[in-house]
């Protein structure tokens, strides 16, 4: 119900500042049908039902299946979870990515409720000009056009999409999407090198839709696309954030990835460098080369049993000692465990400081209630959390105490 924050007669009616927060809400323009059109549906739905019994049947099926379907459609398009002060809604779209997973944008059920809102708009226009003079008409539907002008507007000028290319080329003829298509002997899920983190801002999403736009030609699965900061998929992307660092084939693998695209054309953009494609790191293997300078390797690493997730409240990781290490915060950080497998019992950790502080300590927290205290020091020490069973994420909430800095390991 909000328009876009970048409507020019919006913004200069009522200030920028207020115009941005009263209506920025960070979404696409085609998710706001406008102010009119939400109204002329309203008026649609009450019109239609005082003149019921002189309606055409056409128009009354169309009433009945567009104020039928709105609501579904709504429904569906819906966010997994949803919550309504504070509610959780159950919501299908959780469900239906899990059945086809191509429909990233859960959001697309929207533009079939616009339709129908367009419809029911239509009619309660039609409605309303019904048996009025000419003149009269003519200036209702005046009003109406320029209504839609205030509130439709967008940026000025508006502009032009350039069309997607890959390694400069037409994306159809990219000779990586055409091998992982017909070629690949493993069918498995895909990931596409360069990925970014939270630090690489846009580029990282413009890179990451390049690789959902291979998955139309391809066909195959990906791991690529979680583009919602603060989200599972997204963070995990983080944790495979270098192919050489250590134990990312692992995680790949405990993940269901397969195969690995390194596209070095596409790391300037994110402000990496391409790792060599020879040799590969340990835990992958050369599966093809391309004229482009794309390469692929296959996964051969054993699948870890689970992923540790580290989320809001770690920074960057860096190697030490060929482990990864993650630096939490001083607040703390949250780390979501994800079973790969049914039988895994505990979640292990080696854990150091950067200096050696008396009474040192770390505080765990499982799913809101305490499961350790433990003593560190600047030697890594284990940290180990019992899980409960069965096979859903568990949430660890990672807190030093008495000045530890900390620097976890996943083990």
């Amino acid at each position: 119900v909000r328009p876009d924050a970048d409507n020019v007669l919006m913004r200069l009616a009522l200030g920028e500042d207020d115009w941005l927060r009263l209506a920025a809400p960070g979404g696409e323009r085609t998710v706001f049908v406008g102010w009119v059109t939400l109204a002329l549906a309203v008026v649609g739905l009450v019109a239609a039902t005082r003149t019921w019994p002189r309606l055409g049947e056409r128009l009354r099926l169309a009433v009945l299946t567009c104020a039928a379907a709105t609501p579904v459609l709504v429904w569906f398009s819906l966010a997994s979870p949803s919550r309504v002060a504070g509610v959780r809604l159950p919501v299908p779209s959780e469900a239906i990515f899990s059945l086809v997973p191509e429909l990233r944008a859960y959001a697309r059920f929207g533009v079939a409720a616009f339709v129908c809102l367009l419809v029911l708009a239509m009619i309660g226009l039609h409605l309303a000009l019904r048996g009025r003079r000419a003149p009269v008409g003519a200036a209702l539907g005046a009003l109406v056009g320029m209504l839609l002008v205030v509130n439709l507007l967008p940026s000025v000028p508006i502009s032009t999409a350039y069309p997607v290319t890959i390694a400069g080329g037409d994306p159809r003829d990219a000779a990586s999407w055409n091998w992982l298509a017909a070629d690949d002997p493993s069918r498995g899920t895909v990931f596409e090198y360069p990925t970014g983190s939270n630090a690489y801002g846009a580029p990282f999403e413009i890179i990451e839709r390049h690789w959902q736009y291979g998955q139309t030609i391809h066909g195959r699965p990906i791991l690529n696309g979680g583009l919602t900061r603060g989200a599972l998929g997204f963070d995990f992307t983080r944790t495979v954030l270098d192919p050489t660092w250590p134990g990312t084939a692992g995680r790949l693998a405990g993940a269901g990835v397969e195969t690995v695209v390194v596209n070095p054309w596409a790391y300037p953009s994110l402000g990496q460098t391409p790792p060599p494609a020879t040799p590969p790191p340990p835990g992958f293997a050369a599966a093809a080369a391309f004229p482009d300078g794309t390469f692929a390797w296959h996964v051969t690493a054993p699948p870890d049993p689970a992923a540790a997730v580290f989320r809001a409240g770690f920074r960057e990781p860096f190697v030490n000692a060929d482990r990864l290490w993650w630096p939490v915060q001083p607040a703390g950080g949250t780390v979501t465990i994800v079973p790969w497998r049914d039988d895994v019992t505990s979640a292990e950790f080696a854990v150091a400081t950067g200096e050696a502080v008396p009474g040192a300590s770390v505080r765990v927290m499982l799913d809101g209630a305490l499961a350790a205290r433990v003593p560190v020091g600047p030697a890594p020490g284990r940290l180990s959390v019992p899980l409960p069973p069965g096979d859903g994420h568990r949430r660890l909430r990672i807190v030093p105490e008495r000045g530890a800095g900390l620097s976890l390991i996943h083990i």
